[in-house]
């Protein structure tokens, strides 16, 4: 999870704060190559290495569920390492030995054709696609639907002994908010990003790629705060300021309340003076 949580932090800055810039100053490939050359270089890096990064979670999740040994002994300690090498192969892959994804302010987005939405018949017939990129989208909505889906499977089946129906229920709303927020725009911006960069596409589906590839690396973020009990209690009671939590927590007390003391309740009017009371 935090190699992922740094992941995407990386990739926005690419594919949000390094594009809005591009964008304000109206730049296409040829006006500011480096820039754009190198940011795409590692915003599609970034891309892969996540997608790889998500599946190696998703897969430890099942295993963990389905065999908790199996998965000691897979991930446990150190050969944590050993599965991150993965994700740092991945990366280079894409990054240095696949053609790069590059922005242009004109499509709002990043393709791989640099001489997309300029007129003329500049590509001289050279093919800019980048397969491995089309082969890792399609098959991070097809690997990941299945490990979730099998996820979901096993652990609802054991959660069915527990005793406590009311938390089950609870806890699969919540399992299954924050995986479907979180995966549904994984999977929008892999679905869109393949289409625009081989098929001709309107602004409006463009753009809606570009704002569901940022979404997907930054959805996981808003989801733990609105969805995890657990992580909202934590930042109330650790990042809220106090004066914040005693306004919230202060309570005005109604004009017929009772004051209760040891053996009968007068009404507030008639205790003018009353010697261990207890509010009620």
């Amino acid at each position: 999870m935090l190699v992922l949580g740094i992941l995407d932090m990386i990739t926005l800055c690419f594919n949000s704060l390094l594009t809005g810039y591009l964008t304000i100053r109206g730049d296409v490939f040829c006006s500011n190559q480096s820039l754009i050359y190198y940011g795409g270089m590692f915003a599609l890096g970034c891309w892969c290495a996540a997608c790889i990064t998500t599946i190696i979670l998703a897969f430890s999740r099942v295993v963990d569920v389905w065999k908790p040994r199996l998965a000691a002994f897979l991930f446990d300690g150190s050969k944590t390492w050993i599965w991150l090498l993965i994700s740092l192969a991945y990366f280079i892959f894409f990054t240095f030995f696949t053609p790069p994804l590059l922005y242009t302010s004109r499509g709002y987005a990043l393709y791989f054709d640099p001489f997309v939405h300029i007129d003329g018949n500049l590509t001289k017939g050279h093919d800019y696609s980048n397969y491995p990129h089309t082969i890792n989208n399609f098959l991070i909505i097809i690997i990941l639907s299945l490990l979730y889906i099998l996820y979901f499977i096993m652990l609802f089946s054991r959660l069915k002994f527990n005793s406590n129906a009311n938390s089950i229920s609870s806890l699969q709303k919540d399992l299954f908010l924050q995986t479907s927020v979180i995966i549904s725009f994984t999977y929008i911006a892999s679905i869109i990003y393949v289409y625009f960069n081989y098929f001709p596409a309107g602004n409006v589906l463009v753009i809606l790629g570009q704002i569901t590839w940022i979404l997907s690396h930054s959805a996981s973020a808003i989801s733990f705060l609105i969805f995890n009990k657990s992580i909202k209690r934590h930042i109330y009671e650790h990042y809220i300021p106090f004066a914040f939590k005693n306004i919230a927590s202060k309570k005005t007390l109604p004009t017929g309340i009772s004051i209760a003391t040891t053996n009968r309740t007068v009404p507030r009017h008639q205790s003018a003076v009353v010697r261990n009371v207890v509010i009620d």
